[in-house]
C-alpha cells in the first residue's frame, strides 16, 4: 500500500478506525437500511481483499445515501488501494463536508492525500487546520510541522521550474511492455535496460500473467536507437534480472539478481563478462562480503572500475535504505563495503546511484532529502578530500510528486536518461537536456595501447592515472590482455602523470595536460610500451619537473617520485641509474654540472624515501645524449629529462 493514506503515532488506519465499531454504534445514515446493507457488504469484502466488489457496494450504499460519511471514509481506503489517489481525496473531501469533526484525524489524513498528489498549497492548507485541531496530540503536532516544511519546500522548487523537455528514445523502442533502467557504455552507443515481460509459463492463483524482468540491449545507429534486442542467455533466465549497470568499455556488466539459489539473501548482486569474442559468461555472484542476508541492490560502478556502489538495508546504515561502496583491492577481490554516510545518506530510502565518469558526480534518488514527495533525483559532488557536498534537488518538472529513479548521464555530461510512466500508457525510457547547475565535470576521454617495448604484442598492465597538484589517483585501470586497449576518462584542465606497471617489465611514464575537450569518440590517444629489465634499458621519467636553471625540484615531481621509490624497492637484485639531461642551450660544462645536480637531487630523494642505496647511484650527461633535435622548442623540451636506466641484473 502507498502513503496516500497516512495516520500518526499509534492511530490505525481511518477507515479501520471508523468501521472496527460500525456494528456497535449507530452509522450516520438514518434513513437506508439500503445504505446500511451495501455498507455492510462492502465492509465484509474489503476485509476479505475483494476490492473490486467491494467498491461495486459502496457506490451503492453513497448513491442510496449521498450523506453517509462511513461509506465515503471506506470508499477513500478502497481507492488507496486501487493506487487512485483523485478518488481518494474526492472521498476525503466529500466527508469532510458532511462533518469535519467526526474523525480528529481526517484533516492530517486529508493533507497527506493532497501532499502525495502534488497539491502542495492545498495540503499545507489541511496541515494547518489539523495544527489547531484540539485532540491532536504533541507528536502528531510535530510530524505536522514537518510536512509544513516539506510542502513549503515543494511549493518553491514548483515555484522555480527547470527547463524539462523529456524526449522518447523513438518508436522503435516504444514496446507495450514497461522499460526502465537505462545504463549506457562510455561511448554512448549502447545501451543496457531492463524489460518487464510475462510469462506465459506461470500464473497467479486469480488466472493473471505472472512478469519476470529480462535486459535488452539496443545500439546507437545512423543517429537513432534501434530495436531493441535480448541481452540472451546465460545472463537472462526465468527468474528476475534487474537494475544493472554496463561498464565504461561495454565488456562488464553488473546488476541485481532476487531469489538465486546461489544468493546470500533476497537480492543479490552479480557480475558477467564478456570475452573478445563478444560472449558474456555466466553470471557470478560478488560475494558474501559485498552481499549478505539484507537486500543488496542497485550497483553502479566508478568508471575505473575501482568502486562499487550500490543500496542495501544491512545494518550500520543511516536508514532504511543507504548507498555503500566497496572498494576493488590488489587481489581484484572486493572490501567490505562502507556507508556512504551523511550528506549522502539519511533516515528515510536513499537507493539508486549513479556515479558519472568523471568519478565525482554522484546521482541518486532519496525520500530522506527535501524534494516534491516520494523519491526525488538527487546530485553531489566529491572533492579532493573525498567529502561529498549536501545533495542538490534536480528540480522540478524533472522530479515530482511521482517516485523519479534509475537516471543516468551521458559521458560528455549534458544528457540524462530516465524512465517514467508520466508521459505514456506504460513506463518507458526518455531523455532530456540536464540543467547546467546540476551537471557533472567536464571530462576528456584518453584511450591507450600497452605493447611490449620489442616485440609490440599487447600486454595486460595497470595503469595509474595521478593528479599531479593533489597526488591523488583519479583512475585506475587495466589495460586488456587480449588486445592492450583501455579508455578512461578525466576531468579537464589539470596536469595527470600516466604510471603503467606490469610484472616483469620497467614502469612507464607519461605526462599530459588536459586542457581541450576530447570525446569517447575522439579520445586523446597514447602509446605506451614497456621495456623489460635488461642492462642498458631505460625508461624516461616525464613527471619529474625543476626550477627553471636550477637543481631544485618542484612540488609536482613528488608523485611520481614517490611512485618510483616504491618500484625499486620491489624490484630487487636491480641496480639502476638516474641519468640526468639537458638541452644544448648554454655552456657545456654548465649543463653537465647542471645536468648531474639534477640527477643527484632525484637520487637523494629516493634514498630519503627508504632505497637502498646498494639500488642506486647517478650521473649527469649534460647535452651529450639528445633524444630529440635540439634546433626546435620540442626536441630540446624533449632532451631536457631525467631517465631511469637498469646498470646491473642479478
Amino acid at each position: 500500500m502507498n502513503k496516500l493514506i497516512k495516520i500518526i503515532a499509534t492511530v490505525a488506519l481511518l477507515v479501520a478506525a471508523v468501521v472496527a465499531n460500525a456494528q456497535h454504534e449507530a452509522l450516520t445514515t438514518t434513513n437506508s437500511s439500503r445504505a446500511k446493507s451495501y455498507y455492510y457488504n462492502a465492509k465484509g469484502l474489503f476485509n476479505k481483499r475483494d476490492f473490486v466488489n467491494a467498491e461495486i457496494e459502496i457506490n451503492k450504499a453513497i448513491n442510496a445515501d449521498d450523506r453517509f460519511l462511513e461509506a465515503y471514509l471506506l470508499k477513500a481506503e478502497l481507492c488507496n488501494e486501487g493506487g487512485f489517489s483523485e478518488c481518494v481525496i474526492e472521498s476525503l473531501l466529500a466527508a469532510r463536508a458532511i462533518d469535519s469533526t467526526f474523525f480528529p484525524y481526517l484533516d492530517y489524513n486529508l493533507a497527506n492525500a493532497l501532499y502525495d498528489n502534488g497539491r502542495y498549497t492545498d495540503a499545507k492548507h489541511y496541515y494547518s487546520m489539523f495544527l489547531n485541531n484540539p485532540k491532536a496530540n504533541a507528536k502528531s503536532k510535530e510530524l505536522t510541522l514537518q510536512y509544513i516544511d516539506k510542502c513549503q519546500v515543494a511549493i518553491d522548487l514548483v515555484n522555480h521550474a527547470v527547463p524539462f523537455e523529456p524526449k522518447s528514445l523513438g518508436t522503435d523502442l516504444e514496446l507495450p511492455y514497461e522499460q526502465y533502467w537505462p545504463s549506457l557504455s562510455l561511448d554512448g552507443k549502447t545501451m543496457v535496460f531492463t524489460m518487464l515481460l510475462p510469462d506465459s509459463l506461470h500464473f497467479y492463483p486469480d488466472g493473471s500473467i505472472v512478469r519476470q524482468e529480462d535486459f535488452y540491449v539496443t545500439r546507437f545507429i545512423d543517429g537513432k536507437w534501434q530495436p531493441a534486442v535480448p541481452i540472451g542467455a546465460p545472463i537472462n533466465t526465468t527468474g528476475n534480472e534487474g537494475a544493472q549497470q554496463i561498464s565504461a568499455d561495454g565488456n562488464t556488466l553488473v546488476f541485481t539478481g532476487c531469489n538465486r539459489r546461489d544468493g546470500f539473501g533476497k537480492c543479490d548482486i552479480y557480475f558477467a563478462r564478456k570475452n573478445v569474442y563478444g560472449q558474456w559468461s555466466k553470471p557470478y555472484n560478488a560475494g558474501g562480503v559485498v552481499n549478505g542476508p539484507s537486500a543488496d541492490k542497485q550497483p553502479c560502478l566508478s568508471p575505473d572500475g575501482r568502486f562499487l556502489y550500490f543500496s542495501s538495508d544491512r545494518a550500520g546504515g543511516l536508514g532504511k535504505m543507504d548507498i555503500w561502496v566497496s572498494e576493488l583491492d590488489a587481489n581484484g577481490k572486493w572490501g567490505k563495503p562502507k556507508n556512504l554516510g551523511a550528506p549522502i545518506n539519511t533516515p528515510g530510502d536513499d537507493i539508486c546511484p549513479f556515479i558519472h565518469p568523471d568519478n565525482q558526480t554522484l546521482y541518486f534518488s532519496s525520500d530522506g532529502h527535501p524534494g516534491l514527495g516520494n523519491k526525488d533525483i538527487f546530485m553531489s559532488r566529491r572533492d579532493s578530500t573525498g567529502k561529498w557536498s549536501e545533495p542538490v534537488n534536480l528540480g522540478y518538472p524533472i522530479n515530482t510528486h511521482r517516485e523519479e529513479i534509475g537516471l543516468v548521464v551521458d559521458n560528455q555530461g549534458t544528457t540524462a536518461y530516465f524512465s517514467s510512466n508520466a508521459y505514456s500508457a506504460t513506463k518507458n525510457i526518455y531523455t532530456f537536456d540536464l540543467p547546467e547547475a546540476v551537471r557533472p565535470n567536464p571530462v576528456s576521454y584518453v584511450n591507450g595501447l600497452v605493447t611490449d617495448a620489442k616485440t609490440l604484442q599487447p600486454l595486460k598492465a595497470q595503469v595509474q592515472l595521478l593528479n599531479l597538484k593533489s597526488g591523488d589517483t583519479v583512475m585506475s585501470v587495466a589495460s586488456s590482455a587480449e588486445t592492450g586497449d583501455f579508455l578512461v576518462s578525466l576531468p579537464v584542465g589539470r596536469q595527470y602523470a600516466m604510471l603503467a606497471t606490469s610484472p616483469g617489465y620497467l614502469f612507464n611514464s607519461q605526462h599530459f595536460d588536459l586542457e581541450g575537450t576530447y570525446t569517447a569518440t575522439k579520445p586523446y590517444s597514447v602509446n605506451i610500451r614497456l621495456e623489460k629489465p635488461e642492462i642498458g634499458s631505460n625508461t624516461i621519467l616525464r613527471n619529474i619537473f625543476f626550477k627553471f636553471d636550477s637543481f631544485e625540484l618542484m612540488p609536482q615531481s613528488f608523485v611520481e617520485l614517490d611512485r618510483m621509490a616504491d618500484f625499486i624497492k620491489n624490484s630487487a637484485g636491480i641496480r639502476f641509474e638516474i641519468g640526468g639531461h639537458t638541452d644544448n642551450v648554454g655552456k657545456t660544462d654548465y649543463n653537465q654540472q647542471l645536468s648531474e645536480k639534477r640527477a643527484k637531487t632525484v637520487c637523494d630523494y629516493l634514498l630519503k624515501k627508504g632505497v637502498d642505496a646498494s639500488q642506486l647511484s647517478f650521473k649527469g650527461y649534460g647535452a651529450s645524449a639528445p633524444i630529440g633535435d635540439n634546433a626546435t622548442q620540442e626536441g630540446r623540451e624533449m632532451n631536457r629529462r631525467t631517465e631511469l636506466k637498469v646498470l646491473e641484473l642479478k
